[in-house]
């Protein structure tokens, strides 16, 4: 007897998934979670500062 992990269901849809017409739709979902995920990821302060820039060009009009 093995441990059954994921549920059969999820095994379905994922087998249905990525067949036939339905592919492009789904890679462009995978596409969109991860996206997701890294704007989440965003959301928190992780302290990276950019460094200081001296944009002043110097020319007084």
């Amino acid at each position: 007897m093995g441990l059954k992990v994921v549920p059969e269901s999820l095994v379905e849809l994922a087998d249905r998934m990525f067949v036939g017409p339905v592919w492009p739709a789904s890679i462009l979902v995978c596409l969109m979670v991860a996206y997701a995920v890294l704007a989440l990821i965003g959301l928190i302060d992780l302290g990276f500062d950019p460094p200081d820039l001296d944009l002043d060009p110097g020319i007084d009009l």
